[in-house]
């Protein structure tokens, strides 16, 4: 059986603690105890009947490190269950297959403003300013993909402070739905000269507007072509990347904190 106590827990209280709890107790382990708390251990031999070990911790415990083995990112994992439901929202039901479709979409567009010859943006900040539903979801993974590190805002922060944050962390870009937040950010991103895309709900469909997107789009085989190649070496270079583990060091997400002490402070 083993216990523990507070070393902030004053000498009456021990004590009863000790009374009620630890008589039958055969050793005690304490969690942060010293050689302050001799004088408890002495108390603890006084009100105990029977004799106990003291099992104190370490000074100085050597972890060894565990080597980390390659980091699959969650957009390449997506593709192994296409199929299966990954989210419900207000407007739709959207397996892993909808979404990656989505997001390859949008990534496309991102790479196309701010990526190289390889549609990778080398780390630029992209700013995620939509509301809680598949978009956000879609933006944040289409960041991802391009290389970029995302920045999620909330759709509830005033202008003051979406400023800041776009500011701060120097976003190149902002991703927002074509409603009413396209029209809160759209001056803070002409005063910092930041691209703006709006996402339309047809950049985030679920599985029944997959299935019309399909039939109007079947006539379009060339321009589909050129886009499953460009996906395809996009996924090709992320995977080499991934087999390599060189993704892991890599940043992913810059959050801000809530300000209560000052201005809001940053964590990658």
């Amino acid at each position: 059986m083993y216990l523990q106590w507070s070393l902030k827990s004053s000498p009456g209280l021990f004590k009863r603690f000790v009374q009620r709890s630890l008589c039958g107790a055969r050793t005690l382990v304490t969690k942060g105890a010293s050689r302050d708390s001799l004088p408890r251990i002495i108390l603890l031999s006084r009100v105990c009947n029977r004799s106990h070990e003291l099992r104190l911790p370490e000074r100085r415990r050597l972890h060894s490190r565990r080597r980390v083995g390659p980091i699959t990112p969650l957009y390449l994992q997506a593709y192994r269950f296409a199929d299966r439901v990954a989210l419900i929202d207000e407007n739709d039901v959207y397996r892993y297959g909808d979404l990656m479709s989505s997001a390859e979409s949008l990534t496309d567009r991102i790479a196309d403003h701010l990526g190289g010859s390889n549609d990778d943006t080398g780390g630029e900040r992209v700013c995620i300013l939509c509301p809680n539903n598949a978009s956000h979801v879609v933006a944040q993974l289409a960041a991802w993909m391009s290389g970029s590190v995302a920045v999620p805002v909330s759709h509830t922060h005033p202008a003051t402070l979406l400023e800041y944050f776009l500011a701060d962390s120097q976003c190149r870009m902002v991703i927002t739905t074509d409603d009413e937040l396209a029209d809160r950010v759209q001056p803070i991103a002409s005063k910092l000269g930041v691209t703006l895309l709006l996402l339309g709900k047809t950049d985030f469909i679920g599985r029944s507007g997959m299935e019309q997107f399909d039939d109007k789009t079947a006539s379009a085989d060339e321009k589909l072509s050129k886009q499953k190649d460009r996906h395809n070496k996009r996924l090709n270079r992320l995977q080499q990347l991934c087999d390599g583990n060189k993704l892991k060091n890599e940043p992913a997400l810059i959050f801000y904190t809530s300000g209560t002490t000052g201005s809001p402070k940053v964590s990658i």
